[in-house]
């Protein structure tokens, strides 16, 4: 006889018991039962319950025709004894298999099954979604497991709780503003190592009220008081400042030092008669968040804190996204599987796990819950796990006290009624200090040492549970080399370099109000700590993250895991090269992700933080074993854009993770989540200077067709591919100087650098009477055709002739490069392709090429000139050229003056000459026509006739490919890259 639905439920509610210790626990699950909702007529197939919201599970046999109506059903049902209704459900739909297998097989079955399909109901306060919004979900019973723990956080709680937090912050902030003078706010800032400003004291305020959320927790288990108890201790029932002072030094002697230790900091400045009301509306705002489960509940603090973080008025400086970390952290974290027992409590709780730029704590917290899940998942109880992990595994250091603060609340909120003694979070001293000899660096100094100094210039700034640890001066971070099992970042991107003139020297170094001196020192001293290193990944144009590659690396241990989030300009950034080259010797199993499309938010929406202003990339390796020989090659992970939720962060990790497991060299995988495509993966070798990358790409099939370039491949749609000759333009040729070699003066000496000062022609057609011509910006009215005359002269500053003739003819640089002088064959660098028609243009005599402009030389003469600016423009070069780019930015497609050299383009050396003469002859006759910007070739004649003049008149390819690379193109114009957003442009 055939299984019926009921008598799998019963299996599938005993399965998913031994996957989180409390569903183990009396009546948490339930099957198959009357009367456990208020309507007894419904009977749920599942309902867990206990730890937070109930949660339904719906099931079906396939094809499920009915599900959707019983989950939607479900939705709004009354749970006796549970204080909110049913917000989640989810429905799943069983194999046909388990029909047919014999009944006691059925928990086997369901054990190992990885095909079963489900997908979520959630209601909140804008109504009820489905998640994913089409299709299904496949995966085990852990990814049901995981999503019904998700689930049991209330929406509607959440945002209740979020905005009751938000509303009585603001109150606080405003209460210290009135009612508090100038010297107390100063000295509330300076806790905080900010300046007084409404952020600051809503910080403030938010520390103060999560203090008194924790005076609550703490009181159920150690019998300090709870914050009734110190109100009774007043006559006339009030929150006296001194009554609370009292009430966290009890709970100081007791535990939790780095949540109550900064809030008496700053309570201490507030006066008396302010503090009373102060304290009152914080501690208020407590009860009422305890009162809705802000404690009992896993998880609602630390997501309630994280709502808090999101709103700019609190966090002055951008953050990690919620759904950011969690991908991350289920990237990082999934490659440990196979590696730790997670079955064994001494496995779990010996990783050593860290983030030394911490922030907000997002990044450690996610990576925590990710191994949480995991244990619970193996049988063990998580919260039995929280102390030693709190004390010994997980690590985290800030520049920051607040920062500090808010990572052991996000840490903390996990299982905030379990007590711990000492925790792994500190605040590095920042700058010059009397203590050091020389200034310095945060976590960067750790770089060179197993140690750093911490606030205070002392050894005792462990944010440790109990006071005596803090006192006895053993709270100095310590952080021995190969150390770390997983080290997870956001690190902050400031460059400390400054090609242009700015208000800050040295801007990655301004932080705490340093002087210009102390910047100069501290970028210097990082510098020295370098140059000391035999390989490194610092680089003082990639920025601060660069250099926390090498912290991470030096203390990661062999199988150790970096995961990071850094400028999307690590993938192929000139300046990012060591960065690459560090990780593709001392890594494998590399993943790197990008988002690509344009939203309303610009930029920021292909950014994995807040606020950021660029585009990011997520890398995930894991360090190579010494003698390990890995031919390792990256998977690319090409996002459409970010996860919406936390669900969708962890399935997404999962399904990139599948597909890397399976994926071979050429081929592209795409990545769904239910029936829409949320990108797509593909393989590269990270490191090497190959002739592109995919990053950010929302085509898969163009991608495919681009990464041909780089094997002497034309990939057209629906074609095979045809052999061409290709090879980097480097190879055929000299690119031109830096412009600031031409005219550019050094900002710290004063000393000049270059041997021109530059005039603008304001009549371009009198070029010819200049000495010095150059061709230096843009201007969209006189660039629409591949001919552009120059639009500037230089003139030789006193005693720098010689200079200015060498820089005029081909020679070679003091690092042994050579470098074109003038020449008739310019590359567009700052390539704004959705305004700009031209790649690459000629000028109709040799000139010096400037900032947006600078020359090229090839080797084989004018000919080989003609070749390169007809190939360069035409869609194909076009595609060519963007594919090797940086694509940070909304419509445009910037290369730096040596990443000119990384174009692909047809190998003039061994193309017969005849074709090499044809190329030319392509852009003889279409020099002088003008063309519509790029990201509209799709519709301009021009383009269309100048590429079958390539492809067809040149390279020889038939007239039967037109209508496949019209497809291509159309497919370029369409990658939000490309046409920015700009709707009127748009296929």
């Amino acid at each position: 006889m055939a299984n019926t639905e009921p008598t799998v439920n019963t299996h599938l509610a005993a399965c998913l018991r031994r996957r989180n210790p409390r569903w183990a626990q009396g009546d948490a699950i339930v099957s198959q039962s009357t009367r456990v909702l208020a309507d007894a007529a419904k009977q749920p197939d599942v309902l867990i319950r206990g730890g937070g919201a109930p949660v339904v599970i719906e099931t079906e046999f396939h094809p499920a025709s009915s599900l959707d109506a019983d989950v939607m059903s479900r939705i709004g049902t009354t749970v006796p004894g549970e204080s909110q209704p049913v917000e989640s459900v989810i429905g799943m739909k069983y194999p046909k298999r388990l029909q047919n297998v014999a009944e006691t097989a059925i928990t086997h079955e369901l054990e190992n099954a990885v095909d079963l399909l489900w997908y979520v109901h959630r209601q909140d306060s804008e109504g009820v979604f489905r998640f994913p919004e089409n299709g299904w979900l496949t995966g085990d019973l852990n990814s049901i497991a995981g999503a019904a723990e998700a689930l049991a956080v209330s929406p509607s709680r959440l945002t209740a709780a979020a905005e009751t937090m938000e509303r009585a912050v603001g109150a606080g902030a405003k209460l210290l503003e009135d009612r508090v003078g100038a010297p107390a706010r100063e000295a509330i800032a300076k806790c905080l190592n900010q300046s007084d400003s409404e952020q600051t004291r809503r910080m403030a305020s938010a520390i103060i009220a999560n203090a008194f959320l924790f005076q609550i927790a703490v009181s159920h288990n150690h019998g300090t008081p709870n914050i009734d108890e110190t109100r009774a201790q007043h006559p006339e029932w009030v929150l006296g400042k001194r009554l609370v002072l009292d009430a966290w030094k009890q709970i100081l002697e007791v535990n939790y030092w780095p949540i109550f230790d900064i809030a008496r900091r700053l309570l201490l400045p507030v006066p008396d008669d302010v503090a009373e009301d102060y304290c009152e509306a914080l501690a208020i705002l407590a009860q009422d968040l305890a009162g809705i489960g802000a404690i009992e509940v896993q998880d609602l603090a630390g997501q309630m804190f994280g709502r808090l973080i999101a709103d700019r008025k609190f966090l002055a400086t951008f953050y990690t996204l919620p759904e950011s970390a969690t991908l991350l952290a289920e990237l990082a974290i999934s490659r440990l599987d196979g590696h730790v027992d997670w079955a064994d409590p001494a496995a779990v709780t010996g990783l050593r796990v860290g983030d030394l730029a911490c922030g907000t704590g997002a990044l450690l917290s996610a990576a925590y819950r990710r191994i949480s899940a995991r244990a619970r998942r193996h049988g063990l109880d998580d919260a039995a796990l929280h102390s030693p992990m709190m004390e010994e595994a997980l690590i985290g250091a800030d520049v920051m006290p607040a920062a500090a603060h808010l990572t052991t609340t996000m840490l903390s909120a996990t299982h905030p009624a379990v007590p711990f003694g000492q925790c792994e979070i500190y605040v590095v001293l920042y700058g010059k200090m009397p203590s050091a000899k020389e200034p310095l660096l945060g976590s960067l100094d750790l770089i060179e040492s197993s140690n750093t100094l911490s606030l205070f210039g002392q050894a005792s700034t462990r944010l440790s549970g109990q006071q005596q640890t803090v006192a006895s001066g053993e709270g100095k971070l310590q952080l021995p080399a190969g150390t770390l099992d997983v080290c997870i970042m956001n690190p902050p991107f400031t460059r400390p370099t400054n090609h242009e003139i700015t208000d800050v020297p040295v801007p990655s170094f301004a932080g705490f109000e340093t002087d210009e001196d102390e910047q100069r020192a501290m970028s210097d001293r990082l510098k020295s700590i370098t140059d000391a290193m035999d390989e490194y990944a610092g680089d003082g144009n990639a920025g601060l993250a660069s250099y926390f590659i090498d912290l991470a690396h030096q203390k990661l241990r062999p199988g150790g895991v970096m995961a990071l989030i850094v400028p999307a300009q690590i993938i192929a950034g000139a300046s990012w090269s060591d960065a690459r080259a560090l990780l593709a010797k001392y890594y494998e199993d590399i993943t790197v992700a990008t988002l690509s499309e344009f939203t309303d938010e610009g930029l920021a929406s292909r950014a994995f933080s807040a606020d950021t202003g660029m585009a990011e990339a997520v890398i995930v390796a894991v360090k190579r074993q010494p003698d390990s020989d890995t031919d390792e090659v990256a998977s690319y992970l090409a996002l459409r854009e970010r996860p919406t939720e936390l669900l969708d962060a962890v399935e997404t990790a999962r399904e990139a993770s599948r597909a890397s497991r399976t994926l071979q060299a050429g081929d592209v995988e795409r990545i769904a989540i239910g029936d829409a495509q949320a990108g797509w993966l593909t393989l590269g070798r990270f490191g090497e200077e190959m002739m592109g990358h995919p990053a950010g790409v929302v085509s898969a099939d163009l991608a495919t067709a681009a990464a041909g370039f780089a094997l002497s491949e034309i990939r057209l749609p629906r074609q095979p591919a045809v052999s061409i000759p290709m090879s980097p333009m480097a190879e055929l040729g000299a690119r031109g100087p830096v412009h600031r070699d031409l005219t550019g003066t050094d900002l710290r000496s004063g000393k000049l650098r270059g041997p021109f000062d530059r005039d603008d022609l304001t009549d371009r057609s009198k070029h010819e009477s200049a000495v010095w011509p150059m061709l230096w910006a843009h201007d969209h009215t006189a660039e629409t055709t591949m001919t552009v005359l120059p639009d500037s002269e230089g003139h030789v500053r006193g005693g720098m002739d010689e200079l200015a003739e060498k820089l005029w003819a081909l020679h070679v640089n003091r690092h042994g490069t050579r470098i074109a002088g003038a020449t008739r064959l310019h590359i567009n660098t700052d390539f704004q392709v959705n305004s700009q028609p031209t790649a690459a243009c000629m000028t109709p005599v040799a000139v010096l090429g400037g900032r947006a402009w600078p020359s090229f030389q090839p080797d084989g003469g004018l000919t080989w000139e003609q070749a390169l600016c007809a190939w360069l423009n035409s869609s194909l070069g076009l595609i060519a050229r963007w594919w090797v780019s940086s694509r940070q930015q909304r419509g445009r497609s910037n290369l730096t003056v040596t990443t000119i050299g990384t174009i692909p383009v047809p190998d003039l050396r061994a193309l017969p000459a005849s074709t090499v003469e044809r190329l030319a002859s392509a852009f003889e006759n279409h020099a002088d026509a003008p063309m519509l910007p790029a990201n509209e070739a799709y519709r301009d004649d021009i383009r269309q006739q100048l590429d079958e003049a390539v492809v067809c008149g040149a390279l020889g390819l038939p007239a039967s490919v037109l209508a496949p690379l019209g497809t291509l193109r159309l497919q370029w114009c369409g990658e939000p890259s490309v046409h920015g957003g700009k709707d009127s442009t748009r296929p």
